[in-house]
């Protein structure tokens, strides 16, 4: 991070040394690039506290959407789970219904008489 604010101070000073170059006042480039640099500073302070204020809204909004997906991943898990257990169900059934079926058929084939034997 400080040889980040160097190389910046460098880059920004490089217009001012052209200018000292032609003027030949050293003190007044670097009283400009002394404001020029604290106004960066100001600025990145500034960035600095207006993340630190948006920080803690975006984590519990982040916490509670992610608690939210975790709530609707637990209802689909259990009516998938129900929808299956009705998909057996109904299988289960279907079978008993064909095997009722059978049962009359069956049933209405055999001749009173031979029930009576």
């Amino acid at each position: 991070m400080n040889f980040r604010k160097h190389i910046l101070s460098f880059l920004m000073a490089l217009p001012l040394f052209a200018a000292l170059a032609e003027t030949g006042s050293y003190s007044k480039a670097e009283a400009e690039l002394k404001a020029k640099n604290q106004s960066a500073l100001q600025n990145l302070a500034n960035v600095r506290e207006k993340i630190k204020n948006e920080k803690i809204p975006l984590a519990t909004k982040l916490s509670s959407l992610e608690r939210n997906v975790a709530e609707k991943r637990r209802e689909l898990d259990r009516l998938q789970r129900l929808r299956d257990n009705k998909s057996v169900s109904l299988v289960a059934l279907k079978k008993e219904v064909d095997g009722r079926k059978n049962e009359a058929q069956f049933l209405a084939r055999v001749t009173p008489s031979r029930l009576l034997l």
